[in-house]
């Protein structure tokens, strides 16, 4: 998680070379069940035009989610992956993919007490 802003950066000089054009806000996905803050397998990714080389789908299907307003404090994100869970497990769901965030606005241009930031959790039966 650390590394967030060298990720972001090397995805976007990746962008630029391959002159592709983002159709969307950015998002990282979490492909480990246990998540470890210090040493996890996170991918970052855009999406972008569909039929792009090296691009894939995020699987259409169920998703639980939650949208949090205002900077990245991990307390604040900690909480919303604890009640996501929660509900998940409460309500008879269980988690069928790797979660990811979408950072729907965020970024140097915009002040961090207005970055918006959805989590989503794919669910099943």
């Amino acid at each position: 998680v650390k590394d967030f802003s060298e990720l972001f950066a090397q995805l976007y000089m990746e962008i630029g070379q391959k002159k592709l054009q983002p159709t969307g806000a950015p998002m990282a996905f979490y492909h480990e069940e246990d998540f470890n803050p210090e040493n996890s397998d996170i991918e970052v990714g855009v999406p972008v035009a569909e039929g792009t080389p090296g691009a894939h789908t995020v699987p259409g299907g169920l998703y639980c989610y939650t949208t949090i307003l205002g900077p990245y404090l991990h307390d604040v994100y900690t909480a919303a992956y604890a009640s996501l869970g929660e509900w998940i497990d409460q309500n008879g769901y269980h988690i069928s993919g790797a979660p990811f965030d979408l950072y729907v606005k965020g970024g140097e241009d915009v002040p961090p007490e207005d970055y918006v930031t959805e989590i989503y959790f794919p669910i099943a039966k």
